[in-house]
């Protein structure tokens, strides 16, 4: 339940005129569309991640989370996860590799997310 909820959400907005998406802390995973969460075409575990703290400035780190996916019953098809930051500290990155289901098949998705050195000049 909490999957269908989650992946069918659409955005939250921070103001009346539906043109500034909320700040992801106010927002969360979105606005629940309870119609469209009733006949999800795919499910995820977990529903969604975290990355901890990677240190920005302090060399290069990373980590990876392993996602898996399944068919709802009408997900088939190849699936590939937009990533769209609203803040982002220099050198951080999120990447999703695309996942590929069969009819009721299942998948796993390696989700990355990375930290590298920026060095000032002058």
């Amino acid at each position: 339940m909490k999957s269908a909820l989650m992946s069918t959400a659409g955005p939250a907005w921070g103001d009346t005129s539906l043109t500034q998406e909320a700040s992801v802390l106010v927002e969360g995973a979105g606005l629940v569309r309870v119609g469209t969460a009733d006949r999800p075409l795919i499910f995820s575990d977990p529903q969604s991640l975290s990355f901890g703290y990677l240190v920005a400035g302090g060399g290069a780190n990373a980590k990876s989370i392993s996602v898996g996916i399944s068919d709802a019953g009408d997900g088939a098809g190849t699936w590939v996860a937009e990533v769209r930051p609203q803040v982002a500290s220099a050198g951080a990155t999120v990447e999703a590799a695309p996942v590929t289901l069969a009819p009721g098949g299942n998948g796993r998705d390696a989700d990355h997310g990375s930290s590298s050195r920026r060095r000032r000049s002058g």
